[in-house]
């Protein structure tokens, strides 16, 4: 991991953001990056429906890791968004709440960016297995995804061996983490992303919509 970060500064200077949801699987890339490339800017979307605990969470893992966290919101309030959309948009159509919360802030926010640091795995889901460690999304831009071969055993023995704390829902059952609405735990045998919009057959892909798409881009820098 050590290596491609170190290409992304040498290659893009402050050119490049990180998005991170801050869970437990987030943290060997956020430690990484506060150890070889500290400043670059870490963008966490708020989307208005997050645990509190996740909120608690990032506010410690930034300060313990000194990053340069920036926190983003949808540009419609809660309030705007139930009067709107009433409020079980989640179950009625996930993708356009998504959308609306999520996706939309997300694109915002690494518009004036090059470059794009993401932690997403092969492992997670279906789409991600054809996920390359550089890829070309959004317009030219360049997405580098570190700890796509990675795995949940490599993550928990990074964050043992490099004593950090894990999120406080993860002895719960919780192995991904997004909005609580959406997110329940697991059992030790299933995929972390089955916790992931459970009950919702529009959802079967697991993806919010920020991971989709990629083009692969061929190259031998790395």
């Amino acid at each position: 991991m050590k290596d491609i970060l170190l290409w992304v500064k040498n290659e893009f200077e402050d050119n490049v953001c990180m998005t991170s949801s801050f869970q437990t699987q987030s943290l060997p890339l956020l430690h990484q990056v506060s150890l070889y490339i500290p400043e670059t800017e870490i963008i966490f979307i708020d989307t208005g429906f997050h645990f509190k605990e996740t909120l608690e969470f990032k506010d410690k893992i930034t300060k313990l890791l000194k990053l340069r966290t920036k926190t983003i919101k949808p540009s419609i309030s809660k309030e705007e968004f139930f009067e709107k959309y009433g409020n079980d948009l989640y179950l009625r159509n996930p993708k356009l709440c998504c959308q609306i919360n999520k996706v939309n802030p997300f694109l915002k926010a690494i518009s004036n960016y090059k470059a794009w640091i993401c932690g997403i795995r092969k492992d997670q889901t279906k789409n991600r297995l054809s996920s390359k460690k550089i890829s070309v999304v959004f317009d030219n831009k360049i997405k580098v995804c570190p700890m796509i071969s990675w795995n949940l055993e490599n993550i928990l023995n990074y964050v043992e061996e490099n004593n950090l704390p894990k999120h406080p829902l993860y002895k719960k059952g919780y192995r991904s983490i997004g909005c609580k609405f959406c997110t329940e735990p697991v059992q030790s045998n299933e995929n972390e992303r089955n916790g992931r919009w459970k009950n919702n057959s529009l959802m079967k892909d697991k993806e919010c919509g920020i991971n989709i798409n990629d083009a692969s881009l061929n190259t031998n820098i790395i």
